[in-house]
């Protein structure tokens, strides 16, 4: 089949399907008297709630805070944008143990017309001090994919989790784990229970059954392994209760949740999960590994907003795999110190068959009386041309409720009273202060002192850094890669070190196509290269056993990634293997000029590694295209480089026809929807059928 005729075949396709998926998206809609109607049918799906309060937020969500053992008001704002009038309208709020109503009361309205807003008396909330303290006990479930996809996931937990909940055990010392494993062959914990550990004090005993634990094989049950960390395992009284879910997969079908064993389960007994588990008070925390698509990422989402929960996607500018158990442990302080008060609002009225319909809405207050939590290190800068240079204090500060200032109090070896000096703020929770470096300065003091919104404030310790190690410059070999992090007007220098026997490329581009300056100069023939400002992508040619300095400034924070590559040539219809990991480059010199009509293609992939793929003019660098896995190629003599976006392993290359090559779909990020194999099949059926009766 031609490209085009593929092209108008997906389009025929989603015609059908889109449709289809939205009679079997979830009602959360219940009708106590009469079996449940849809969405469309009930007039409160139109209707938005609204919570008005006295409370500040300083969040980008919208999210109020407050101290414990605090009183504020609230009231609700309630509009019908339904195409028909609402009759005998009846709000009723609840709160969750961390506080209570003081004035409670049933409001009422009899009609509210189309587009009519109706606001809400005023009710008193006050916080309960007893409930609302910090928890000094935890019960945390990790429930965790093992199927073939997650090894480098397995293995951060491995490596770190021990470091981890130690350092959480000082702020959270009553705390137990279990692992509820699922995906791979023996998939299901349900049937399995030998993929079950109970909740122990021992971590070391968790971790050394991640240890021996291989990631192989598909089939993610995951929506059992939940109902089996709800039901079956040895939860203690009076503690929070946590769940974190890891995986890259939809939920397929098992024995509880699920239609069987079919694959990608979207049905009604996973949302009625997820409300079980609310109802039962637990928290459910969701990470969706790299390389989720778009249906895992729904559904993780709303496993995580059904319980006041936290969702993570990995991958991209947010944290990355190895970062999993730092973000278990984030979790563990966050829901056992920082508490959310909750409000839920459940609005009924009475349909044309007089009988009620009710929907209900969770409204969150955050309680907070901890102080920011603050993580900084330091790094060296320097002009390219002057060689002037700064030690840059790079602090992360997080806080539940936002940040109102960090200051940061510094001295070095060579002045004996201290300097306070205002951080700037350049992305989300980071802070920079530059400090000019004089070559007599051989260590720098500094300690941080930061407050939030609701003036919880906390004073680091003294820390102690050694300038002279910061000095050894970063050299990036041949086949080697490197990413930094660019703070707006800082400048980063590094240095491409030449082959002994062939020229290497210095390829410079922005993983985001944020611009950037560049200025790089060849050490040993003591010229400047090259010096262009605002571009995404830069090429510099690297001689034998030469050196080029580079020099990388961006006007906004930006995320680089410099290679220095030596091209390979790569065939028509030739195909290799390589291995490559996370600090991995190759480049292919490929001539796809061609007179047949088949389309060409390269892939670079396997069940493991997912790659990147960055396709340049031969001719002069002109970037064309960037892809994952795949990529179609335009008639030209091109330049095809090749990275790992994540996990590590053999990778298989081929220059070939596109029918012939076969990537995983797995590891497409960009096809972001999800297909089931009969609705093609049946699309298909239905093209035949016109065509037969057309012809007849």
């Amino acid at each position: 089949m031609k490209r085009k005729e593929k092209i108008l075949s997906a389009v025929f396709i989603g015609c059908i399907i889109v449709p289809a998926l939205t009679v079997f998206s979830k009602n959360e809609f219940t009708n106590e008297s009469q079996k449940e109607v849809s969405i469309s049918e009930n007039p409160l799906a139109n209707v938005t709630i609204e919570m008005l309060t006295n409370l500040p937020s300083h969040r980008a969500d919208g999210i109020p805070s407050t101290l414990p053992d605090s009183t504020f008001s609230v009231h609700f704002n309630i509009t019908n944008l339904s195409t028909q009038e609402i009759r005998q309208l009846e709000i009723f709020p609840e709160t969750n143990d961390y506080g209570f109503i003081l004035n409670p009361f049933n409001d009422t309205k009899e009609t509210l017309t189309i587009n009519e807003s109706w606001i809400t008396e005023d009710y008193i909330i006050e916080t309960n001090s007893q409930n609302g303290v910090p928890s000094s006990s935890l019960d945390l479930a990790i429930v965790l994919d093992q199927s073939g996809s997650m090894g480098d996931e397995i293995d951060a937990l491995t490596n770190k989790l021990i470091d981890v909940i130690d350092e959480v055990s000082l702020k959270v010392p009553d705390l137990k784990i279990s692992l509820i494993l699922f995906g791979g062959g023996k998939s299901n914990p349900y049937i399995y229970p030998n993929l079950v550990y109970p909740l122990t004090y021992d971590i070391e005993s968790i971790v050394d059954v991640l240890s021996s634990t291989t990631a192989s094989g598909s089939n993610e049950p995951w929506g059992d392994a939940l109902w089996v960390a709800q039901n079956r395992l040895n939860w203690r009284e009076n503690v929070v209760k946590l769940i974190v879910l890891i995986t890259d997969e939809p939920c397929d079908g098992g024995e509880v949740i699920g239609d069987g064993f079919n694959e990608d389960y979207d049905g009604q007994s996973l949302y009625n999960l997820f409300e079980e588990l609310e109802e039962d008070k637990f928290i459910l925390c969701t990470i969706a590994a790299s390389g989720s698509n778009s249906l895992t990422q729904k559904q993780l989402k709303s496993g995580a907003e059904y319980t006041s929960g936290t969702y993570i996607i990995l991958g991209g500018e947010g944290p990355q795999t190895g970062d999993i158990p730092e973000i278990i442990g984030e979790l563990i302080v966050t829901y056992a110190v920082e508490i959310d008060f909750k409000i839920t609002l459940t609005l009924s009225h009475l349909n044309n068959l007089d009988n009620i319909e009710s929907t209900k809405k969770t409204f969150v207050i955050l309680l907070d009386e901890l102080p920011p939590e603050i993580d900084s290190w330091v790094y060296l800068s320097e002009d390219f041309v002057t060689d002037e240079k700064h030690i840059n204090i790079m602090t992360e500060v997080k806080d539940v409720t936002g940040t109102a200032f960090v200051e940061i109090y510094y001295k070095t070896d060579t002045i004996n009273f201290w300097v306070i000096a205002n951080a700037s703020k350049v992305f989300n929770y980071s802070y920079i202060l530059s400090i000019p470096y004089l070559q007599t300065y051989k260590k720098i003091y500094y300690q941080i002192f930061s407050k939030d919104w609701l003036n919880n404030e906390v004073l680091t310790e003294i820390y102690e850094v050694d300038l002279l190690a910061l000095e050894n410059k970063e050299l990036i070999n041949p086949g080697k890669r490197k990413e930094y992090v660019l703070i707006p007007n800082q400048s980063i220098v590094c240095k491409l070190v030449g082959d002994d026997s062939f020229p290497s490329f210095g390829i410079i581009f922005s993983k985001y196509l944020d611009s950037f300056n560049v200025l790089s100069a060849d050490i040993n023939d003591s010229t400047i290269i090259l010096n262009n400002e605002n571009i995404p992508f830069q090429t510099v040619l690297v001689k034998e056993n030469h050196v080029v300095k580079v020099s990388l400034i961006a006007q906004d924070y930006a995320r680089i990634i410099i290679t220095n590559v030596i091209p390979q040539v790569l065939s028509f219809k030739e195909e290799t293997t390589k291995e490559i990991d996370e600090t991995d480059a190759l480049l292919f010199s490929i001539d796809n000029k061609f007179t047949d009509e088949k389309v060409r293609s390269l892939i670079a992939d396997s069940q493991i590694v997912q790659t990147n793929i960055i396709v340049f003019n031969s001719s002069n660098w002109e970037h064309i295209s960037t892809g994952s896995s795949e990529v179609i190629l335009p008639e030209e003599e091109l330049y095809i480089l090749i990275y790992a976006e994540y996990h590590t392993g053999e990778i298989l290359i081929s220059f070939n026809y596109e029918e012939e090559n076969n990537p995983y779909d797995h590891y497409w990020t960009e096809a972001s929807n999800y297909w089931p194999m009969y609705v093609p099949l049946l699309c298909l059926a239905i093209i035949g059928t016109i065509i037969k009766r057309k012809r007849r």
